[in-house]
């Protein structure tokens, strides 16, 4: 029946009442339906912007996330959420950054790039450590995270200290433009890996070095999942197809690596 009919016909209660009910019905079930969508859209947005390998949060206390993914589509696109967990004080006990420093050898005049920089926790360290007249590159695929670091280096003071944003496959150096490049907790997140390499190896001036700092391959409380942590003997295999030896390798970190790679001594 039309609405014309139902509003003319002599008792209508009973059609009122069913419509009500069937009313009652439909936001009954309308109400769970919509939360469950907002929860299901709750938590994909969680997957997505919480980083798997938060591991600067909360240092050894932080858990492994369980949702894993593609690490070579990892993104950490929230700034805030980046510097908790990047700058976190906590980070130096395990990040020893002035030991690594120690062991990078850097000289007055050097220019590094910093690949994959985040918020220039060790950026800002090589602009000091190389001085006025050498000068430290932050690079990263995030622009808030770049932004950051060109505020953070004129906050300091730091004029050898720049950032700019790079493509997840291309660094964008300059052949024979580097004396160091640094890669730290990054190398797992890079795709194609032995291309991104040979475009490192032709960036690296006479006696250039690529230091790799990442997460071995053995258990720890933090880090990244398991799946996504690269043995030394593949990173090394890695290097050499791209044209680069190991140069050396040296273990001081509780959960981590540091390798350094120069030019094959054939070239």
């Amino acid at each position: 029946m039309d609405i014309v009919g139902w509003t003319h016909s002599r008792n209508p209660q009973p059609r009122l009442r069913s419509l009500a009910l069937a009313l009652t019905l439909t936001v009954g079930l309308a109400v769970p339906i919509a939360w469950a969508a907002q929860q299901d859209a709750e938590q994909q947005d969680t997957e997505q912007h919480t980083p798997a390998d938060s591991y600067g949060a909360h240092a050894e206390g932080h858990p492994q996330h369980g949702h894993h993914g593609d690490a070579t589509k990892q993104r950490f696109d929230d700034i805030d959420k980046a510097v908790e967990m990047f700058e976190n004080t906590e980070r130096d006990a395990w990040q020893k950054p002035d030991e690594v420093l120690a062991h990078m050898q850097l000289q007055p005049g050097d220019v590094v790039a910093d690949i994959g920089a985040g918020t220039g926790y060790f950026t800002r360290r090589f602009a000091e450590a190389v001085g006025a007249d050498g000068r430290a590159l932050g690079l990263d695929v995030e622009a808030s995270m770049v932004a950051y670091m060109n505020a953070d280096a004129q906050q300091r003071g730091l004029k050898n200290y720049t950032a700019r944003q790079v493509q997840p496959s291309d660094p964008q150096l300059d052949p024979q433009s580097m004396d160091v490049i640094f890669i730290c907790d990054t190398y797992h997140h890079i795709p194609d890996r032995v291309d991104y390499v040979r475009t490192l190896a032709s960036a690296l001036r006479a006696g250039g070095r690529v230091i790799i700092v990442d997460f071995n391959d053995k258990p720890a409380p933090f880090g990244p999942p398991a799946e996504w942590k690269l043995s030394t003997e593949t990173i090394t295999q890695e290097f050499q197809q791209a044209g680069l030896q190991l140069a050396r390798s040296v273990d001081f970190l509780p959960y981590q690596y540091f390798l350094e790679f120069t030019r094959a001594s054939t070239e």
